[in-house]
């Protein structure tokens, strides 16, 4: 199986639009690919994931933040390695904004987070936020 992947920040400036995406800035992104060995006894693919020290390709953890988004502990530490990589040899504007993200969450660590509450809708797409002391 063949992932290409593009974690973007979403809105970045106050003044944008709670659907505005940048996409055009990822924080990380690639192209990589996985196996999957069919399971008889409980009739599924089962990820395959080399053992050797050198593999370089998605893990487990990784895949799973395809589907767990808003858990970002877990991206974080899932993509670490990648991550590192961003805040070494990524844009100025990507630096900062990773640098934002991570602050962010960690302080997020500390206290309860905000609850969320509606901030918009667009074409059938309802856009939430954290609620407002």
């Amino acid at each position: 199986m063949s992932y290409s992947y593009n974690f973007f920040p979403g809105a970045i400036e106050d003044s944008d639009c709670p659907w505005c995406a940048n996409n055009d800035n990822p924080l990380i992104k690639g192209d990589d690919a996985v196996s999957y060995n069919w399971d008889k006894k409980t009739n599924t693919y089962k990820l395959d994931i080399p053992t050797y020290k050198e593999y370089e390709g998605l893990t487990a953890a990784q895949i799973a933040c395809f589907y767990g988004f808003g858990n970002d502990e877990a991206f974080i530490a899932a993509y670490r390695t990648h991550i590192d990589k961003t805040l070494k040899k990524g844009t100025e504007q990507q630096k900062q904004v990773l640098k934002k993200y991570l602050g962010v969450v960690n302080s997020n660590k500390k206290r309860t987070p905000n609850q969320l509450e509606k901030k918009a809708s667009a074409g059938g797409t309802t856009f939430y936020g954290p609620k407002n002391p």
